[in-house]
C-alpha cells in the first residue's frame, strides 16, 4: 500500500480523528482553499425572510420529509424559504423529496447540479439543516449555523451537537426557534478554525518548502 510521508488536513477536528490511528506523525493542518475563497464572500443572512438550506443524505428521504413537513406547518406565519439540495452521488430519494415539495412556494428543490454550489448557499442562508451530511462541517467553516435533524444515521454527527457546534432536534417544530436564534447568531472563528483552517495555500507552501 503506498503510504504517505504526509497526509495535509483541512483543520484540528480531522487531526483528532485520525491521531490515534496508523497515520501518527504524518498528520499535518493546511486547511482548504476552496473554504478560504468562499469565506471571502459576505455573508447575506440576517434580514427579511428566514432561509434555509437542507441538504439531503440521499437515503433518508421519509425522515427527511417528515422533518420538513412538520418544520413548515410550525412555521406558518413566519416568512420562510427552504432550499433543498439533493445529494450528489446518492440519488434513490431525489424523486420522493421532489414530489413531497412540488406544490409548496415555501419548498425549492435543487440537484446537485442545478443553481448555485452548495458552498455559496451557505454563505446565503441563515440556517443549514441535515440528518448526517458533511455539509454539517462546511457550514460550521463557513460561519453558519448547523442543525442536526435527529433521524437515521444522525448520530455519525452527534459529536457536533456533544462540543456545542451544532443544534440537535428531533421533530420539525423544534427547528423554529433554532431558525430565529441563528438569525442572530454567529459561528465563533475559533470553531470555523477548527474545522477549516484559514490560510490553505500558504500554509501548504510554506510545508512544501
Amino acid at each position: 500500500m503506498p503510504v504517505p510521508d504526509r497526509l495535509l488536513l483541512f483543520g484540528e477536528y480531522w487531526k483528532e480523528e485520525l491521531s490515534a490511528s496508523f497515520w501518527g506523525k504524518s498528520l499535518e493542518v493546511v486547511g482548504s482553499a476552496r473554504c478560504d475563497r468562499y469565506r471571502e464572500i459576505p455573508r447575506t443572512s440576517g434580514a427579511g425572510r428566514y432561509r434555509v438550506l437542507v441538504t439531503a443524505d440521499g437515503i433518508e428521504s421519509t425522515e427527511t420529509i417528515r422533518m420538513l413537513r412538520e418544520f413548515l406547518d410550525a412555521a406558518t406565519g413566519t416568512d420562510v424559504e427552504v432550499i433543498v439540495k439533493l445529494h450528489p452521488i446518492f440519488g434513490e430519494s431525489d424523486a420522493a423529496i421532489e414530489t413531497a415539495f412540488s406544490g409548496e412556494a415555501r419548498v425549492s428543490t435543487l440537484r446537485a447540479t442545478e443553481g448555485e454550489s452548495t458552498f455559496r448557499l451557505l454563505r446565503t442562508v441563515d440556517l443549514h439543516a441535515s440528518i448526517a451530511s458533511a455539509s454539517h462541517y462546511d457550514a460550521l467553516g463557513l460561519g453558519t449555523p448547523t442543525v442536526i435533524l435527529g433521524a437515521g444515521r444522525y448520530k455519525t454527527v452527534e459529536n457536533l451537537h456533544e462540543r456545542g457546534h451544532a443544534s440537535l432536534v428531533f421533530n420539525g417544530a423544534e427547528m423554529v426557534p433554532v431558525l430565529k436564534r441563528a438569525r442572530v447568531a454567529r459561528v465563533p472563528e475559533l470553531v470555523s478554525e477548527f474545522y477549516f483552517r484559514s490560510g490553505a495555500v500558504p500554509n501548504v507552501l510554506a510545508l512544501l518548502s
